[in-house]
């Protein structure tokens, strides 16, 4: 049976700067590799998807407790994007979009006085910001928009920690691994102790290296970063949780948000 912990899911929502600085598992990505993978605003990951889009979780630029966009997300201010073959470059935000079924799943939790931690598990937890200048030496990733399915193989990664959610900071290094995608059943209870049978709705879950030692886990500062689909290389989904078996700070699982079921969203809000 699989045990949860409340304390955890916690531990998701710290800044980046809290955390360490890898991908547990897995290891560095090529210079070539992985070219639209970036690290925003020293505390996320994201991909870019269009020549001034790029993609990220929601839960990295929405405040939960106010379901409104942060400050260095918002109109003019400026965000740091780096990536692992190339200096740092500020960029000045556009415009902000984060999912409104996760923020409208914010203001119903604080309304509710309930956590809002476990909000990216009953929404999609995703969003895309704009920038005013253009990245060329940033390539754009595809998107793939076809449902990822069990037993499928994709590529995580990101800036996150290395040996455990509780890793010092360091400098941050992009490290990708690929893993199976699992069925949702064996991920019967989120962090918190409830039911999220029905998560596969909104997210695919891929083996963390407590369930596979081959896989990687991700962690605070991987969030937003892209699971890219073996098979074409494509953009399938955007880290956002993790899922715990025990207090060793390393996954079990990773939760992805599904690009499949926003297509038509982030269609009409990439530039």
């Amino acid at each position: 049976m699989l045990r949860t912990f409340t304390f955890f899911l916690t531990i998701t929502l710290l800044p980046l700067a809290q955390a360490g600085e890898k991908l547990i598992g897995g290891r560095l990505a090529k210079g070539e590799e992985f070219k639209s993978t970036v690290y925003i605003g020293g505390f996320c990951t994201a991909s870019k998807i269009g020549p001034r889009t790029f993609l990220t979780a929601a839960h990295c630029m929405v405040n939960g407790a106010t379901a409104t966009v942060k400050d260095n997300f918002s109109k003019g201010a400026l965000i740091s994007v780096a990536t692992h073959y190339a200096p740092v470059a500020l960029l000045t935000v556009d415009e902000a979009f984060p999912h409104e079924t996760y923020t409208a799943e914010m203001r119903r939790r604080a309304a509710a006085r309930e956590a809002t931690a476990g909000g990216a598990f009953k929404s999609y937890d995703i969003a895309l910001f704009t920038v005013v200048e253009e990245t060329a030496d940033i390539p754009v990733a595809e998107v793939d928009y076809l449902r990822v399915e069990a037993d499928e193989l994709v590529t995580i990664g990101g800036y996150g920690c290395e040996d455990d959610i509780f890793s010092g900071s360091g400098q941050r290094k992009y490290k990708v691994a690929t893993a199976k995608v699992i069925a949702a059943d064996l991920v019967a209870r989120d962090n918190y102790g409830r039911d999220i049978k029905d998560v596969d709705f909104f997210n695919f879950y891929s083996a963390g290296l407590k369930l596979d030692a081959n896989a990687g886990s991700i962690c605070p500062g991987d969030s937003g970063g892209p699971a890219y689909r073996d098979s074409s290389g494509a953009v399938v989904g955007v880290n956002s949780k993790y899922v715990f078996s025990d207090t060793s700070g390393i996954s079990f699982v990773n939760t992805h948000t599904r690009t499949s079921q926003v297509a038509d969203w982030l269609l009409e809000n990439t530039k």
